[in-house]
């Protein structure tokens, strides 16, 4: 699980930062609200991570709120797959969440 929580701040750090640049390109131009969203949602999950990390269930919680809204980038952003690319993360971190959840405060 610590090798799934690192990869989770690492993209979200990185997805944050990526989309912080793509904020002068000409086809963000057009949807700034995608803009805005992807990297409240990098941000979300870097917290949630956090919060997980920590054995809180506000961050799996919160990581479950920011999936939501990583699904309705992908769908905006690439229709069908983006949803699914923002699904599987969930999946398999609530696989391993599941089994420990009675240690989270």
């Amino acid at each position: 699980m610590t090798l799934v929580l690192i990869a989770i701040i690492g993209s979200g750090i990185l997805e944050a930062v990526i989309f912080y640049l793509q904020r002068q390109s000409t086809s963000v131009v057009q949807a700034p609200v995608l803009l805005g969203m992807g990297i409240l949602h990098a941000i979300l999950n870097i917290i949630a991570a956090v919060g997980i990390w920590n054995w809180k269930k506000w961050g799996v919680y919160l990581y479950a709120a920011s999936a939501v809204l990583g699904v309705v980038i992908g769908v905006l952003a690439m229709g069908g797959m983006g949803a699914i690319a923002a699904i599987l993360p969930v999946v398999i971190l609530g696989y391993l969440v599941a089994a420990k959840w009675s240690w989270f405060e």
